[in-house]
């Protein structure tokens, strides 16, 4: 996958320790980044989430503070796009806001972009 300014960590595929989706706001640990959303796992009880580096990181509140996102339902690669913030070729994760019935992602200024066909096109992966 190609990477890109996007806001997104490459997460393993779902499995059956899957908990949740959370954007980690602050982070003492240098390779979770913070305003970035991640999967978290659990494994024997305890919760942890990939690193930019593939590594298993344990989800600590004392090395991290998050909020929880809503679920990721598909990854894009936009095609073309009438936002700036919203570059061509970038890969995008789609979130399910199922409160409000609607489908967004978060661009490059880390703000919420209706999906819209009328504001990008996207090939899904």
């Amino acid at each position: 996958m190609a990477e890109s300014k996007a806001n997104y960590t490459k997460l393993p595929s779902k499995s059956n320790n899957f908990v949740e989706t959370i954007r980690i706001i602050s982070s003492k640990e240098e390779s979770v980044v913070p305003e970035r959303t991640y999967a978290v796992f659990e494994e024997a009880g305890e919760t942890y989430v990939f690193d930019k580096n593939a590594r298993k990181i344990l989800l600590d509140s004392q090395c991290f503070t998050w909020e929880v996102t809503d679920n990721i339902v598909m990854v894009v690669k936009i095609t073309s796009s009438y936002l700036d913030s919203i570059h061509v070729g970038g890969i995008y994760h789609v979130y399910d806001d199922s409160l409000n019935d609607e489908r967004y992602i978060i661009d490059d200024n880390q703000d919420k972009v209706l999906f819209d066909k009328n504001i990008f096109k996207c090939e899904v992966l």
